[in-house]
């Protein structure tokens, strides 16, 4: 008896040293590689940003995004958007459209139309040709209780946006006219009927289910990562599937009801999700709802949020800063040093997921 309790006592230390080796070496998180892509000095001219700090982050630029064949930088000092090719030279810009230079996130619909957003709070659409299709704010939503997380999901000519209740209104053929959008608007009545067979409108295979969620061939439309969490959980229970295990050890469920919201930031080619939290991590899922990897960036390098490239690479601005330190009388901190910022470094995270 002595014998096998020397035995037990052996194989349980042995675990346990086993089991605090893998637990101190298991990383939460992946790193990989930040690459310096180019710089921009600052100015008004060619491949040129500007830099005049104010406010509620005006006059920086605050959003990089990515159509099919070019770049786009905002660059709100001078009121405009870049474009770029994808050998970074500029070929283009979008001079003087109400606050897209300013936005926060930029996207684009299947005709290539660039759709920019400013938070969960306003969003606007330009055509090709840069003429203004719609600009929404939110308060014209007044009279609902808005769940801002899952806020503005556009789908064709029809723009979504749920309730704090879980409830879905929509705007209809969203123009520029106040008047017209907040006459479109249709409470969750209307809107749950415009999935009928009979109401006229192709919803081109986008269907509504009975928790009123948006379902686009088997894959849900949303940028609440709680709603999108939930959903894949749900069908993954229902059809017995589990999670393919992964070299790191983190468990994604302590971001449903996280303290602050997740950025939905957009799909790659391949129809990956990205999700962005804390300003430091991304999260990153196939179209079957399972996560792919989740990594780590420098969020000290990083002044804009994170924009998807087509390859699923990852691009963000970072502030170039100069050598040299400078001194500055402020009213509230009295004398302060600081380096100024000299001109902007594009760096880029490349796939490897």
């Amino acid at each position: 008896m002595k014998k096998k309790n020397i035995y037990g006592n052996i194989l349980f230390v042995l675990f346990f040293i086993l089991f605090i080796f893998f637990s101190l070496t298991s990383a939460e998180f992946n790193s990989y590689k930040l690459e310096k892509i180019t710089e921009f000095k600052i100015g008004d001219g060619i491949n040129e940003i500007g830099y005049k700090p104010s406010m509620f982050n005006r006059g920086i630029p605050n959003a990089i995004g990515f159509d099919k064949n070019s770049v786009y930088i905002g660059d709100d000092a001078n009121n405009r958007v870049i474009i770029l090719n994808y050998n970074l030279k500029q070929v283009n810009e979008i001079k003087n459209k109400l606050w897209l230079s300013a936005a926060t996130q930029y996207e684009f619909d299947s005709n290539n139309e660039i759709i920019g957003r400013c938070g969960q709070y306003s969003i606007m659409k330009l055509d090709r040709e840069f003429n203004l299709v719609f600009n929404i704010d939110y308060s014209i939503l007044k009279n609902y209780r808005i769940h801002f997380s899952d806020n503005f999901i556009v789908f064709n000519n029809i723009i979504f946006s749920y309730l704090v209740n879980k409830k879905i209104i929509c705007i209809i053929n969203p123009t520029i006219s106040i008047k017209k959008n907040i006459n479109n608007i249709m409470d969750p009545a209307q809107t749950r009927a415009l999935f009928q067979s009979n109401s006229g409108l192709d919803m081109d295979g986008l269907k509504l289910d009975q928790k009123n969620r948006l379902i686009l061939n088997g894959e849900i439309l949303t940028r609440d990562y709680d709603t999108f969490y939930s959903y894949w959980q749900e069908k993954h229970d229902e059809n017995n599937e589990k999670q393919p295990k992964l070299n790191i050890d983190i468990k994604v469920d302590k971001y449903v009801n996280y303290p602050t919201s997740l950025i939905y930031l957009g799909r790659d080619k391949d129809g990956n999700h990205y999700w962005g939290a804390d300003n430091s991590v991304i999260l990153v899922y196939n179209k079957k709802g399972f996560l792919l990897d989740a990594f780590k960036y420098d969020e000290n390098k990083s002044k804009t949020i994170p924009a998807v490239h087509p390859s699923g690479d990852i691009y963000f601005l970072g502030y170039k800063e100069s050598d040299k330190t400078v001194k500055k009388n402020t009213e509230y901190f009295g004398e302060v040093e600081y380096k100024p910022v000299v001109g902007f470094v594009l760096y880029r995270i490349k796939r490897v997921w």
